[in-house]
């Protein structure tokens, strides 16, 4: 954080507060789109995927539109508000990172091969 001017201080610690806060929000958008998967009958493998697929896009909108808040501030911010910018930033992109890697974990070594197979039976026809 040095290299860019920014500092970590009460805006910069309430940066990564802001992100736990979103990370929380994106996995209450996934688990909510899997459990209104299974209620529509789907199996697990495809609940997960279904899950994950429809909260894409609105998880998305919610990332970029902080990453762009985050480069505002950044770019016109000076000090305490760099901090908070680069704590935003840096929380986005871990966040979008973590997500991905849980669903490929979940989707590939929770769930049972017979019904990842399944799944994808399902979805090619």
């Amino acid at each position: 954080m040095s290299l860019t001017g920014a500092a970590l201080t009460l805006p910069g610690i309430a940066g990564l507060i802001l992100t736990m806060a979103m990370a929380v929000d994106a996995n209450v958008l996934i688990y909510e789109r899997m459990r209104e998967e299974q209620a529509n009958g789907r199996g697990p493998a495809l609940a997960i995927d279904a899950g994950f697929a429809r909260a894409l896009v609105t998880i998305i909108d919610s990332h970029v539109t902080q990453i762009g808040v985050a480069l505002i501030l950044f770019w016109f911010g000076h000090g305490p508000v760099r901090g908070f910018a680069w704590t935003l930033s840096i929380g986005v992109v871990t966040s979008v990172i973590q997500r991905n890697a849980r669903h490929s974990i979940l989707y590939r070594d929770l769930v049972p091969p017979r019904a990842a197979q399944k799944a994808a039976d399902l979805t090619e026809t």
